[in-house]
């Protein structure tokens, strides 16, 4: 790798970053791939993906996929507006509901759960880690429970839904049977990504020395989520849609755009910020199909984490 630094420093970035994928793989039961893919397969209505906690992404990915892959009739939704603006009105055609719950989110969970239960929905929870009591008393008995007791909340999440929705057609596409195998054999490309993003990373760790605002492409969302909500630097990262960052850029001066190949011209606006404003703009662009780019990226931020 010629991340800067001396050789041992260069290959120790590799093996701490394939240490934290291990982890974060280790964390994926079969069983869990299997029960999440039994409940969407099963869900009669349309499927809502939500979240609770401040990680948006496992629950758009799992659209994004769904929707592009698959016939299931799904989508993904704030968990306000699943609480307060669908669950209680959809009597009659209640939607089956997947929820990616992470520590932070358990006071977010437990309203949901409440309301949920209440009216009348198939309920999904994916937990970081085991539920508290208080929590987990609310919890019907027909309810499915994950518990992927993890670390890397967004790598290992990823993961496991594309494994779990590769698995649903038995007939199979081309880009189907991809998403899974590669989701399936992430460890032995490690090394090769670094290498392949080596400049890329340099360039990132020294742009986001300073304030910036994080956006990405509708896939990309999660290794934007990795980045701006790491604490791996107390330099202030501001995560914002694409939509409103022409306004709040002039604040920070400076935008890290997160983007594939094929999504490359959603956020064109945005690259012509550098051309018609001050604005500074890095972009990291990876180029491979964008349902399994966001894997990469979070892995990619991983490393960055270990760059010191």
């Amino acid at each position: 790798m010629r991340l800067r630094g001396e050789p041992e420093e260069r290959t120790g970035v590799v093996t701490q970053v394939e240490k934290k994928v291990g982890r974060a793989l280790d964390a994926i039961r079969d069983e869990a791939v299997r029960e999440l893919k039994t409940f969407i397969r099963e869900t009669s209505r349309k499927l809502v993906l939500t979240y609770t906690g401040p990680y948006s992404s496992p629950a758009r990915y799992a659209s994004l996929v769904l929707s592009s892959l698959t016939a299931v009739n799904s989508g993904w939704m704030h968990p306000q507006d699943l609480m307060y603006y669908t669950a209680p009105y959809d009597e009659g055609r209640e939607a089956g509901v997947v929820i990616f719950a992470s520590d932070a989110g358990l006071n977010t969970l437990a309203m949901l759960i409440e309301q949920l239960v209440w009216t009348g929905h198939k309920i999904m929870i994916a937990t970081q880690h085991e539920l508290p009591d208080v929590i987990s008393f609310r919890v019907p008995e027909n309810a499915v429970i994950i518990n992927l007791n993890t670390d890397d909340w967004l790598l290992t999440t990823h993961v496991l839904i594309a494994r779990a929705i590769a698995g649903l057609d038995e007939s199979k596409g081309i880009r189907l049977e991809r998403l899974g195998r590669e989701a399936s054999n992430v460890r032995p490309i490690i090394k090769d990504l670094l290498e392949e993003y080596t400049d890329t990373l340099n360039h990132v760790r020294e742009f986001v020395r300073t304030q910036t605002v994080v956006t990405a492409s509708p896939t990309m969302w999660g290794p934007a989520e990795a980045i701006a909500l790491s604490n791996y630097t107390r330099t202030g990262r501001y995560l914002v849609e694409p939509e409103a960052v022409p306004q709040v850029s002039v604040f920070t001066g400076k935008v890290l755009i997160i983007s594939t190949d094929v999504e490359e011209y959603s956020l064109k606006q945005i690259k012509s910020l550098s051309l018609t404003t001050s604005v500074k703009v890095q972009e990291v662009r990876l180029h491979t199909d964008p349902l399994t780019a966001p894997i990469y990226g979070i892995i990619l931020v991983r490393a960055l984490e270990c760059m010191r």
